[in-house]
């Protein structure tokens, strides 16, 4: 099994192919993890998700 990570550029959820899929739309990350089937594709979404909104870093403790 292979992934690829692309950037959305321009389209329309609504032109799919038909043969293809069953449907497609937008979802937020934690919406469209939870949509997938298998163990292994919310794995591999969470890692997208990791790398394209990395969590901002801890606040440094204030210096005494």
């Amino acid at each position: 099994m292979a992934y690829f990570l692309l950037e959305y550029v321009t389209g329309d959820p609504a032109d799919f192919d038909a043969r293809e899929v069953s449907g497609a739309g937008w979802f937020s990350w934690d919406a469209g993890i939870a949509r997938l089937t298998f163990d292994n594709e919310r794995r591999v979404a969470a890692r997208a998700r990791d790398i394209l909104e990395p969590a901002p870093p801890a606040p440094t403790p204030p210096k005494v």
